[in-house]
């Protein structure tokens, strides 16, 4: 593969393999730092706020909230886009949180001076609710305005993947990139993966951040679930409620060897994370303030401290009544004798949904650099039940770390310690010890059963039949689910949308395939590693704040609508309440969490993690889909093949996948049976045009070139490829390889017998093969339509296994297993 010269040069930069840096030289140092916030957009105009104890707050002026029990608002005030973006940008990206989002990285990337090249450089985003704005526009059209636009690239805008392809595109950037969705947590999540990536070695520089704009549907929401305040927030104090604020924030974060050679500014370090599940509800935490208290003990040990060593903790202090009471129960608990100050941002910016955590954070880290605590404002007397150190009025002090913590809903809770450029502690080295798969299990339209299902792949059957429960003709591969409790009696699916029954299903299964127990002894040391493309149907929601006069909004839909209320039911269900984390970086990113599960393992962070994908089909995104022209249009399944030459369309699917990894000393230890060794995991960017189907292949190239070079391999070891076909000019990327460097092997796919389940087809096939590998029975036979592939001779033993995809929305993975 010839070698771009951006890639060039940032290879040239690595340490040469006889150069073994050090820990304490692999630190995550942050060298530059971009900030859009209603305090300022500027880390000097919001260092200056913060000094003066001003807030953000104000009355709503881009949004009518005169409908809401509260009308204020924490807007960016005083942004222009076009100081950073382009004109031919502006006109294509037109919902506020992409703009947020790519000025917020260019400044952080002007004020390193780094530059983001390279197979060895990394871009881990973050947001909550994504381009809502573009989404509320096929609503507003609908039940308001039928002037409004909503098109093809408006779609696209309003998907949560389309931050990865946008910031891709800007940034001129085709390396491994993560699209991290907890909701409230998410950018404190990623940056804790920034400091996980850098201490790999892997890495001399990521860019982190996060952002989320201000949506009348969001404000609705919290609206209707009663939780807003009429008066300016005051967290751990009266009144209580939350006010809703808007904004962006990045870090450049490099190994701090390579920061300190190039003469780099370092505003300070990452030296330790965490992430955690409460287990408890989608919406309220665990009232004993369980998980936060984990997690902020778990984020401490990373960074080897005791809560007497941390200056300073910045809240999540949402403001709320039942949020404040518990994370008081476990800072009160974290700190145990100890007075550490707290302090709660959100007095200043509101509560900025997915970008709070980093915004918080930066603030707290400009704040200690010039040797102050923020107060939080209107702190007067504390609330009943939160009883803790809040820091109300101005305090100089001269500290050289903090903490920051962000908790959300379905439970997804992380923390992170960072500390001053020459701050000193003690990490171990990142062991990269080898990581297997143990336990494997799907769910489709096929079935239930892994077993059952692949009986059925070898008869050929295909589940594709009209969408008669979307009340639709179109085929599509659905899931007849009628009562998930008779297929498993012990999980409880109260309350449950259909992804996360089809998840939860997947993970019991893969870790009853693996004889996994899950119990008290364990559960904080089980992960779970998520990847969906989008959430449960937001309908009703939308429908109850646009189609009726009040903007009501609808509780108990907005309680699923977030990208990772799946791993939240799941993590409920099963009892799981380690690390947690949900990836929305594009179709088939279910790939992607097997690398960020081996990553999780590898750092000793769970002792064994579930790696995962589901997709739900709901009638809304099929009429969408088909008014966008992005279905096809068959009367008979067997009409959906490869077609490598037409139009924009697949056939959708639903179901789930998972993967149990495990270490391999684990594995071995409880005599569990070993699928294989996870030998390489990679990721990269294609950066065509946004609107674009993304045709080229280059970034699936990159990916399968660093994963046959990080498992030392060529193209003639692969002995099978699994694939996940959509059935149109997509596919030419995959046949390109199969035609040319991989023809000696052998290919599976199991879309044209399910659907195209968006996530998951690449890991649910995975699951198939490596269930048929493990059990030495030949693969199902090819029905893609395609002579050469349909004919092909299947191993029935694969001793090298590349899974590898890419899609339109830019993100290409590739992950070999070996046997």
């Amino acid at each position: 593969m010839e070698i771009s010269n951006a890639t060039s040069n940032a290879l040239s930069n690595a340490p040469a393999a006889s150069e073994v840096p050090t820990p304490a030289q692999l630190e995550a140092a942050i060298t530059g730092i971009g900030i859009i916030s209603p305090l300022g957009c500027s880390a000097e105009e919001v260092l200056c706020a913060l000094k003066r104890g001003e807030d953000g707050i104000a009355e709503a002026s881009k949004i009518d909230m005169s409908k809401f029990s509260s009308r204020l608002l924490a807007e960016v005030r005083g942004f222009n886009p076009a100081a950073g973006m382009a004109e031919n940008e502006l006109r294509t990206f037109t919902d506020p949180f992409i703009r947020m989002a790519i000025c917020a990285a260019r400044a952080a990337l002007e004020d390193s001076g780094a530059k983001l090249a390279g197979r060895r450089a990394a871009l881990v985003l973050a947001s909550c609710n994504a381009g809502l704005n573009s989404g509320e526009a096929e609503y507003v059209k609908e039940y308001e305005n039928p002037s409004v636009r909503f098109d093809w690239s408006v779609c696209l805008q309003s998907e949560y993947y389309a931050l990865p392809k946008a910031a891709a595109k800007c940034l001129n950037f085709d390396g491994p990139c993560y699209m991290i969705n907890t909701a409230c947590s998410g950018s404190t999540a990623a940056i804790g993966l920034a400091q996980t990536l850098i201490e790999s070695g892997d890495f001399d520089a990521v860019l982190v951040g996060g952002a989320d704009a201000a949506a009348i549907s969001n404000c609705a929401g919290f609206n209707a679930i009663r939780v807003v305040s009429a008066e300016k927030i005051a967290p751990f104090s009266l009144p209580a409620g939350m006010n809703i604020g808007e904004g962006a924030a990045f870090w450049t974060v490099e190994n701090l060897r390579r920061a300190l050679a190039r003469g780099a500014k370092i505003y300070g370090k990452v030296i330790g994370h965490s992430t955690a599940a409460d287990a408890h509800h989608p919406t309220q935490p665990d009232p004993r303030g369980d998980g936060a208290f984990r997690t902020m003990r778990a984020a401490a040990q990373d960074a080897g401290l005791s809560p007497s060593q941390i200056g300073c903790i910045n809240a999540h202090g949402s403001g709320t009544a039942a949020n404040d009471r518990a994370e008081a129960k476990a800072i009160a608990r974290f700190c145990g004798e100890f007075k550490v100050p707290v302090t709660s941002t959100k007095s200043y910016m509101g509560h900025c949904m997915g970008a709070t955590g980093i915004l918080e954070a930066t603030c707290q880290l400009l704040s200690m650099n010039d040797g102050f605590i923020p107060p939080t404002l209107r702190y007067t007397l504390p609330r009943p039940g939160c009883d803790i150190s809040v820091v109300s009025k101005p305090e100089r002090k001269n500290y050289s770390c903090f903490l920051s913590a962000n908790y959300a809903f379905a439970g997804s809770n992380a923390a992170i310690v960072v500390a001053s450029r020459d701050f000193k502690n003690s990490r171990p080295a990142f062991a990269k010890v080898p990581v297997v798969v143990s336990g494997v299990a799907a769910v489709s339209a096929l079935g239930t059963e892994t077993d059952a299902q692949i009986e059925a792949l070898r008869n050929s059957a295909r589940a594709i039949r009209p969408a008669s429960r979307l009340k639709s003709e179109r085929l599509a591969g659905l899931i007849d689910l009628p009562n998930p409790r008779k297929l498993d009696r012990r999980i409880d699916f109260s309350g449950m949308n259909s992804i996360s029954s089809y998840a939860a299903i997947a993970a019991k299964r893969a870790l009853d395939d693996a004889s996994y127990a899950v119990g008290r002894g364990n559960s904080e040391s089980v992960g779970i590693a998520m990847a969906v493309c989008r959430a449960s149907s937001n309908e009703k929601h939308m429908e109850a704040v646009f189609g009726t006069p009040d903007r009501r909004g609808d509780i108990g839909c907005f309680s699923n609508v977030t990208a990772n209320s799946t791993a939240g039911w799941v993590s409920k269900a099963l009892e799981i309440k380690g690390a947690n984390t949900t990836l929305t970086s594009g179709l088939n990113a279910g790939l992607q969490t097997v690398e960020y599960a081996r990553a999780l393992l590898r750092e000793n962070r769970a002792s064994a993690c579930l790696a995962m994908a589901a997709d739900e089909v709901y009638a809304r995104q099929l009429k969408a889909y088909e008014k966008l022209g992005a279905l096809w249009d068959f009367e008979s399944p067997s009409d959906f093949r490869l077609r490598a030459d037409s139009d924009f369309k697949t056939l959708l699917g639903e179901g789930a996948a998972a993967l149990l990894l495990e270490t391999e000393e684990s594995a071995r230890a409880r005599n569990a049976k070993i699928y294989g060794e996870i030998s390489a995991a990679a990721s990269a960017m294609d950066i065509d045009e946004f609107a674009s189907p993304n045709p080229a292949s280059r970034g699936l190239m990159s990916a399968v070139e660093a994963a046959l070079g990080e498992a030392k391999l060529v193209a003639a070891d692969i002995d099978l490829v699994v694939w996940a076909p959509r059935g149109d000019s997509q596919d030419g990327k995959i046949l390109s390889l199969l035609n040319g460097r991989f023809r000696n092997a052998a290919a599976v796919a199991s879309t044209f017998n399910t659907g195209y389940v968006e996530t998951s087809s690449a890991l649910m096939t995975l699951a198939y093969a490596l269930k048929c590998a493990e059990k030495k029975i030949p693969m199902w036979r090819q029905i893609t339509g395609d002579v050469r592939i349909d004919r092909a001779p299947l191993p029935d033993d694969p001793k090298r296994i590349l899974c590898a995809v890419s899609s339109h929305s830019g993100n290409s993975h590739a992950v070999i297993i070996s046997r």
